[in-house]
């Protein structure tokens, strides 16, 4: 007889093939004995999918397909790395609400489809979902919820509790509402400022196997598989969307500040010569060439979804201009990581560094001790920050995710700074 786990993997295989395509990318492990002792239900880390054996194998179709849903969502909202200092219990628990959201929806959608595996698909009674949550990021969610002490936890079990009072009003969050899988996986469990199980570097992924960069290319692709076979949901589109859309035209940007500093219509033969002394030989072609340092401030005063922001500008640039190099740094109160990307080579970092306090100033002293001759210099921040007393040679561009009127905001001695219009807070 075929178990539930490989029938639910066989149907969203078919019904679902963007969240099959991510999930095919998890090394399933079963938990049996002592082992399954600490994973009552399922989790994963990013790169290992843990399942316990003897709860599976009591689920049905459904509620296994959910299960498998649910753990691509954390890896879709990258709730292992976005943690950072928050409370462990917390913030699982609001991960969870937000993942749940999404599956509601996929379910409505795949129920539009009307098919065998759609009209058996739903929702179970009694895992954490709150309308009140919908359209929120994970922190927000966060926020909202009462102190760990006061929310009560238990392991889904498939029974008919509803998050509905009687009278139809929304529980208390934390009232009801079980966790459908564990989230011990998701850090090494150090101690944090906020609860006893956070991670006070603010990298919850040092210990496991998630890696943002290639999950964040695996699930274009699994976009680009699902739209192929017309079986992608409007909202899975536009969420994924937002993880890739850079929200400036940085050509335009560039022109209208720059104009001299940009070279067209390159020719063959020679190489750029410009380039060649550290190593790096530019292909030719006709169009522009830019050659800029990017970087992102990566403080503990900007957020997640800043750090995020800030990628998809870098993703951008390389996107808007045909041949470029990018001095890529992530910087707080010094350089936490250097990278150089080309059209050849293009693999950004695999997670942020740094978190700690802001200065600007590192950033510049790097660029002069490795003698980089920028056409410009563009520094995603909040500016909250030690500025440098001397303008370099190079024009500078502070793309900001603050408000520049506000009187706790700071202004650069130099520069020109541009506003960075957040999107609306919401994960969904």
């Amino acid at each position: 007889m075929v178990d539930t786990l490989t029938l639910a993997k066989v149907a969203l295989r078919i019904y679902s093939p963007f969240f099959s395509s991510l999930l095919i990318h998890l090394k399933f492990k079963e938990m049996r004995g002592d082992e399954a002792k600490m994973c009552p239900t399922g989790g994963t880390n990013g790169e290992y999918l843990y399942y316990n054996r003897e709860w599976i194998d009591k689920r049905s179709v459904s509620e296994v397909a959910v299960f498998l849903l649910h753990e691509a969502g954390h890896i879709i909202f990258e709730h292992i790395p976005r943690r950072q200092y928050r409370d462990q219990l917390r913030f699982n628990i609001a991960g969870d609400y937000v993942v749940n959201e999404m599956i509601a929806k996929e379910i409505a959608y795949l129920r539009e489809k009307s098919n065998k595996f759609s009209d058996v698909l739903a929702m179970p009674p009694d895992v954490l979902y709150d309308p009140e949550f919908a359209g929120m990021f994970t922190e927000q969610v966060y926020e909202k919820l009462p102190p760990t002490k006061k929310i009560t936890v238990r392991v889904f079990s498939g029974d008919s509790t509803s998050p509905f009072n009687s009278d139809g009003s929304v529980k208390t969050p934390g009232e009801s509402g079980a966790t459908m899988d564990s989230h011990s996986f998701w850090d090494d469990g150090s101690k944090g400022e906020e609860g006893e199980d956070s991670n006070s570097s603010g990298d919850s992924s040092a210990s496991t196997g998630y890696d943002e960069a290639l999950w964040k290319d695996r699930i274009i692709q699994a976009k680009a598989i699902a739209k192929m076979q017309g079986r992608l949901s409007a909202h899975i589109e536009e969420l994924v969307d937002k993880l890739i859309r850079p929200k400036v035209n940085w050509k335009r940007v560039i022109h209208a500040n720059l104009v001299s500093h940009i070279v067209s219509d390159y020719r063959r033969h020679p190489p750029n010569r410009r380039h060649v002394w550290r190593g790096v030989y530019l292909p030719s072609s006709k169009g522009e060439s830019l050659d800029a340092v990017y970087v992102l401030d990566t403080s503990g005063s900007m957020s997640y979804e800043d750090c995020v922001s800030g990628i998809s500008e870098v993703v951008g640039i390389m996107r808007q201009f045909g041949n470029f190099v990018l001095h890529f740094l992530q910087v707080d109160a010094g350089v936490a990581e250097y990278t150089i990307l080309t059209n050849g080579k293009s693999v950004l970092p695999k997670k942020f560094k740094g978190r700690g306090g802001t200065d600007f100033r590192p950033a510049f002293d790097f660029v002069a001790e490795k003698r980089i001759r920028p056409d410009v210099l563009i520094y995603f921040t909040d500016l909250m920050g030690t500025f440098p007393e001397r303008a370099p040679r190079y024009p500078v561009i502070w793309l900001t995710t603050w408000d520049t009127n506000t009187k706790d905001s700071s202004s650069p001695p130099f520069g020109k700074v541009i506003h960075y219009q957040r999107t609306e807070k919401s994960d969904g």
